[in-house]
């Protein structure tokens, strides 16, 4: 795993929870260093433990732990180069949507060993898309539904953001359907999104 992951998640934690914490996610996981580079990559193992011990120490699920840590280094005060790839996806929500059919092929050219998941952006009706997803590695598809939420916030938009995929797998989906409000701030386009998949 890039060390861009474990580094994120080592911030995550000591930005949120704190340092004793972190410390004590560490022995739980069973890991034998508590420090992360960012350009290094490590064996999966070590991220797998690392998000086994979160899981006991703050007593949350493995899929909010990853939620959280995709909204956080996609946040101001996440990862600066996270927001940096992120950042070239256009002027709104919905072209960032669409640029993400070309964040995989990005990546490799800038940071070849990271696991970007490869994008499929499939529109429905205006105002809502599906955006399927393959990962390399299984499980971590809830990552990119904090960051999909975090960058809709970024973006003043109100978007409502479902993952539908199955524990454990390297495949799944984002339902998305973008709300828009008035200046009053009342929804004008309140469609559910089973309405729209129905």
């Amino acid at each position: 795993m890039h060390g861009m992951v474990n580094k994120g998640l080592q911030t995550y934690v000591t930005d949120i929870f704190g340092g004793e914490v972190w410390e004590d996610i560490c022995v739980t996981g069973g890991l034998s260093q508590y420090n992360f580079e960012t350009m290094l990559t490590y064996d999966d193992d070590l991220t797998d433990k690392i998000v086994e011990g979160a899981t006991k120490v703050l007593n949350r699920s493995h899929d909010d732990i990853l939620e959280d840590f995709g909204t956080h280094v996609a946040g101001a005060e996440g990862l600066p180069l996270v927001r940096q790839l992120l950042q070239f996806g256009g002027e709104n929500f919905e072209e960032f949507l669409e640029s993400l059919e070309e964040l995989h092929d990005l990546c490799r050219i800038v940071l070849p060993e990271l696991d970007v998941p490869v994008f499929c952006l499939e529109n429905s009706v205006p105002g809502s898309c599906v955006l399927h997803y393959t990962f390399t590695k299984a499980g971590y598809g809830t990552v990119f539904l904090g960051i999909l939420r975090a960058v809709a916030s970024a973006y003043d938009t109100l978007a409502l953001v479902d993952h539908i995929a199955e524990p454990g797998s390297k495949e799944g989906r984002f339902d998305i359907t973008v709300l828009q409000m008035d200046l009053s701030g009342d929804i004008q386009d309140a469609t559910t999104l089973n309405e729209v998949l129905l």
